[in-house]
């Protein structure tokens, strides 16, 4: 595609677009293929931070995400413009790998209310609970689990 398509393209008004798109997809035969664009470009469209991303997909405040990672809003602010600190980077990568899963298995408008619900397969504990009880590893281990789908073919 040359640059003034591409450039023509942004300056549609993006849910027209994006339902262009996907009309187009569905009478190609690839329903699947919007669904990849989104993931692609949920990944690197704005290429911000983990932290950023986990704010966005899981629709949390500054506040919220202070509670959940047990920090004061003004800590996720500074994390926000200067970086997660170097203790914390192992617990994010853990709920960043957890926010792919879930962007990937998820429409984007129910990940706020799934992350914020007790769940079973999470012992009836949300999964932000897991972040505030440190428990991210874990967290991401289930949330892999809750989504292989090779456990099925085994039943």
């Amino acid at each position: 595609m040359a640059p003034a398509d591409l450039a023509e393209l942004v300056e549609q008004e993006p849910t027209k677009l994006a339902k262009s798109l996907v009309d187009a997809a569905r009478r190609a035969g690839r329903a699947t293929w919007a669904a990849d664009l989104a993931g692609a470009l949920d990944r690197l469209a704005v290429r911000d931070d983990g932290l950023r991303r986990i704010l966005r997909v899981w629709g949390l405040s500054d506040a919220e995400a202070g509670r959940v990672f047990g920090v004061s809003r003004q800590a996720v602010s500074k994390w926000r413009n200067a970086g997660v600190p170097g203790t914390r980077r192992v617990a994010m990568a853990d709920v960043i790998a957890t926010t792919d899963l879930l962007t990937h298995h998820l429409k984007a408008d129910r990940i706020p209310a799934a992350v914020r619900r007790p769940a079973k397969a999470f012992d009836g504990l949300a999964m932000v609970d897991f972040i505030t009880a440190g428990r991210t590893d874990e967290l991401l281990a289930r949330t892999r689990d809750l989504f292989d789908l090779h456990r099925l073919d085994a039943a």
